[in-house]
């Protein structure tokens, strides 16, 4: 994996497949330009799922997290994102990156989350084991929320744990997830 290259210039990132580069999902947006109902503050990234910006609402309020998806994703993965997406609005954990809302603007898919100014647990990078321990222990009770709701997140990873200044956790990317199989005993299954 490589890393934002000097200068500023576009992040290039190779994904496990071997593929360089992720697909644009809209021409870059500048600092300043305007999308649906969002005033584009700046690009945080690019991902397989879509591109990360930071916008703030041109009705008011605070600023946000707005992912728009790539067009390349097939319409039965839109669907499904946009339904499980819906579906974890309501999840609160204190740990947690909330989704605020999910929507279209023309033909393309989008969701917001709050903003939350933090480094992902990858870009963190080695942590002595005690720091370590305590990002996961605030990272579980996120979880925990979303098992109470039947939610199990299925792609967590350190890219999805985000660590801020002071050292606060917030779990990310709680729209690809799972209903949970209920586990039955082997005797039990058998009747």
């Amino acid at each position: 994996r490589r890393g934002p290259r000097a200068g500023g210039r576009r992040k290039i990132i190779e994904d496990p497949r071997g593929r360089v580069g992720y697909p644009q999902t809209v021409a870059d947006l500048a600092p300043g330009a305007s999308w649906g109902s969002f005033r584009i503050d700046r690009l945080i990234g690019r991902g397989p799922s879509g591109t990360v910006y930071r916008a703030t609402p041109t009705a008011g309020g605070p600023p946000v997290t707005l992912k728009i998806l790539h067009d390349s994703l097939a319409e039965t993965v839109l669907l499904r994102f946009e339904d499980d997406t819906k579906r974890i609005i309501g999840l609160q954990s204190p740990n947690i990156l909330r989704v605020l809302a999910v929507g279209r603007e023309g033909s393309r898919r989008f969701f917001t989350t709050e903003a939350f100014d933090g480094r992902s647990l990858r870009e963190v990078g080695s942590l002595p084991a005690r720091e370590g321990g305590e990002i996961f222990l605030q990272a579980a009770p996120a979880l925990g929320a979303g098992w109470m709701r039947l939610i199990l997140h299925r792609n967590l990873k350190p890219e999805n744990i985000l660590v801020s200044a002071s050292n606060e956790v917030k779990v990310a990317d709680f729209g690809l997830f799972q209903d949970p199989t209920p586990y039955w005993s082997p005797e039990r299954r058998k009747g």
